[in-house]
């Protein structure tokens, strides 16, 4: 918890395979205090299925960590 406490902003990287496939990612990020409930926003108002959380990132840049990723 200490890392979240330091940090405001967290990354996340989601999938939904039944929607979008298996190739398919997101990869975004959220200032909310518990980035799941940003997760579940998103599966609730755009996609039939829940989405899978693969990573939850917290730093001081995960803009920048996002757009490092290849």
């Amino acid at each position: 918890m200490e890392a979240r406490e330091a940090n405001v902003r967290a990354g996340y990287v989601i999938s939904d395979v039944g929607a979008f496939g298996g190739d398919i990612v997101k990869i975004d990020m959220t200032q909310l205090p518990e980035p799941e409930d940003r997760v579940r926003e998103l599966g609730d108002a755009s996609v039939p299925f829940e989405f899978d959380t693969h990573a939850l990132v917290f730093g001081d840049d995960p803009a920048g960590l996002e757009g490092a990723v290849p």
